[in-house]
């Protein structure tokens, strides 16, 4: 328990930090999209092999591989950048008529929902799939397939960046999540719950960039890029729970209708501030 407490506890402040650079770089959403892609592919990588290591080396060859693997990676620090975005200004207290704390909380508020909408239907996966009757070997095949989906989000909002708006290719991502929501509300066969997977992923891991990028555009000293993770993380928390009280004995309907009401009402603040802090919000960072 303490290994799992530290790695865990040294994985966070990882992933944090990384976020944290990232946001701090031109153009956040496109840099977003690349750091989730290339994250969610070394996983998904790391995540086939370690049962051949495990089996073949046992724990510890497997542990330091990984290890070793955390050493080589650290070694990219000395090439992330130690200054600012060249577009930062001097903080402002208001925001196109829109006192810059209300901004500030309406931008993480999105985010905070999105991410309970998406843990809502995510922690439930195995139990939607078993309700339609599926087996644990199909859920995972999909779930699988899924993650290969979530990339191919992840690089198409890398490579629109804000070409669309922030808004408009977070409500088309929306739209991806709420139809893979239909198809695993009423999953008939092993195909209707892999496309739902995988609707649900794509739609994911292509609004995540934008919903955090539009609160790095409005941060010009680092304060709200250093609150993405908690946000991320109380929405990951609060997902689940939200999805325990609304599921029943015999049906996870309730976790879907969690999953659409939450990512629906995230797009209400992300609107909100485009249209009173509409440059800040589609311009280019």
């Amino acid at each position: 328990m303490s290994l799992q407490l530290l790695a865990s506890m040294a994985g966070g402040c990882i992933y944090g930090l990384a976020i944290y650079i990232t946001g701090r770089v031109p153009n956040p959403d496109r840099a977003f999209g690349f750091m989730y892609s290339v994250g969610l592919a070394g996983y998904s990588v790391f995540a086939a092999l370690f049962p051949v290591l495990l089996r073949t080396g046992g724990f510890l060859v497997a542990l330091n591989c990984f290890g070793a693997f955390m050493l080589i990676a650290g070694t990219t620090a000395w090439f992330l950048p130690n200054r600012d975005r060249p577009d930062a200004e001097p903080p402002s207290r208001t925001r196109g008529g829109v006192p810059e704390t209300l901004a500030s909380g309406m931008a993480l508020a999105g985010l905070v929902l999105f991410e309970l909408g998406i843990f809502a239907v995510w922690a439930y996966t195995e139990r939607i799939g078993r309700a339609s009757g599926l087996s644990l070997e199909v859920i995972g095949g999909a779930v699988a397939i899924a993650g290969i989906a979530g990339v191919a989000g992840a690089l198409t909002a890398a490579a629109l960046n804000v070409r669309f708006s922030r808004l408009s290719s977070a409500t088309f991502a929306v739209a991806m999540v709420l139809l893979g929501d239909a198809l695993l509300w009423g999953a008939a066969s092993a195909t209707a719950f892999a496309v739902g997977c995988c609707l649900f992923s794509f739609g994911w891991l292509l609004g995540l960039p934008y919903f955090m990028g539009a609160i790095v555009a409005l941060d010009k000293t680092g304060t709200l890029t250093s609150l993405l993770l908690p946000a991320q993380t109380a929405g990951a928390v609060l997902g689940p729970a939200a999805a325990a009280i609304a599921v029943g004995e015999a049906s996870t309907h309730g976790a879907l209708a969690v999953s659409f009401l939450a990512c629906v009402a995230a797009l209400g603040p992300l609107a909100i501030l485009t249209i009173h802090c509409r440059r800040p919000l589609t311009a280019v960072n």
